[in-house]
């Protein structure tokens, strides 16, 4: 009977002894796999925390304002259109309140010399003063105030003053004069001939006619009915009258309302490039600053990710500590 209640013991104690090794194991292997996981997730927490400082950091490198960069015309821009509105007469130009730089006056009048005055009717003659004064009118010198240190040359140099633009205008415009289109347009002028044009003209004309004075006493029996004497008097009427006579087309300019037109053109293209370089300018800062307020909000991203690793890194000293103290303990009660 004793033998068989130490059997039954000893089965206790062994069934016990299984429990816990398996479960010592299990406890084991939970907390190693804990451990494991606390350092993938430490090590990505870290690598996280790399990436998006380094990319927030990248983000905020360059300057955020985009300022518009100068723009650069060419011979292109200053080309004939098919329509254009009639120019001003050149023979009736005025002086411009605001006057050109001798230096411009001087320019302008050389390129008419050598590009324009060749496809200039003997009809219609105008002088060096008169080229000056129709092209650089007042309009136009206010066109050219804005455009000073925006554009740039062919070599890309920026032209820093109003003079120096109005030179590169009259440059550009002389290079224009040169090319196929632009000396066709001129050449049309100069070749046209004169066609009997007819227009209704509505002229006045005065002539006598009868009438009836109701007032009048400078006849017989005025005072019988009808009273009144008959009369005469002049009256004014409009007649409509076919004129006919010989002109030229008026839709082809002469070559010194081309020049000027070309003057003009060169500023209305800058000024829409420059406008147009503006908008874009407007976008890049725009862009720039959303690269920047995301880069901030990465770094931020890359604080928290920070902060995160060491909360892993504390819940894994935790359980190594917790590992370590069973280690021991499992040691000691080996001893003892």
């Amino acid at each position: 009977m004793v033998e068989e209640d130490l059997v039954d013991s000893e089965e206790r104690v062994s069934w016990r002894d299984r429990l816990q090794n398996r479960a010592a194991r299990t406890e084991s292997s939970f907390l190693a796999l804990l451990r494991y996981s606390v350092l993938a997730l430490a090590a990505l927490a870290l690598v996280a925390t790399a990436l998006f400082l380094a990319y927030g950091t990248a983000q905020q490198i360059g300057a955020t304002e985009v300022v518009a960069e100068p723009v650069a015309l060419d011979a292109d821009d200053v080309m004939p259109v098919a329509e254009k509105e009639a120019a001003p007469d050149p023979l009736a130009a005025k002086p411009a309140k605001r006057e050109a730089s001798r230096s411009v006056k001087q320019a302008t009048v050389k390129l008419f010399r050598t590009k324009f005055r060749k496809f200039q009717r003997p009809d219609a003659k105008i002088g060096d003063n008169q080229i000056a004064d129709l092209v650089w009118t007042e309009e136009r010198i206010e066109m050219f105030d804005g455009l000073a240190g925006t554009v740039t040359d062919a070599e890309g140099n920026t032209l820093a003053g109003k003079e120096a633009v109005m030179l590169h205008a009259l440059a550009v415009v002389g290079k224009a004069a040169g090319t196929e289109p632009f000396r066709k347009k001129l050449a049309a002028f100069h070749d046209a001939k004169k066609v009997n044009v007819c227009t209704d003209e509505v002229r006045t004309r005065t002539r006598t006619i009868a009438t009836w004075d109701s007032y009048s006493t400078d006849c017989a029996y005025w005072y019988e009915s009808p009273m009144g004497c008959a009369s005469r008097r002049t009256v004014s009427e409009p007649v409509v009258e076919k004129v006919c006579k010989m002109q030229y087309p008026n839709d082809i300019e002469e070559p010194a309302a081309q020049l000027a037109q070309a003057v003009e053109q060169y500023a209305v293209v800058a000024k829409a490039r420059l406008e147009k370089a503006e908008i874009l300018a407007e976008e890049a800062t725009a862009a720039n600053y959303s690269r920047k307020a995301e880069g901030r909000q990465h770094m931020e991203l890359s604080v928290k990710l920070f902060l995160g690793f060491l909360g892993l890194m504390f819940l894994y000293l935790f359980v190594a500590m917790e590992r370590h103290h069973r280690s021991l303990r499992r040691m000691l009660e080996s001893r003892n």
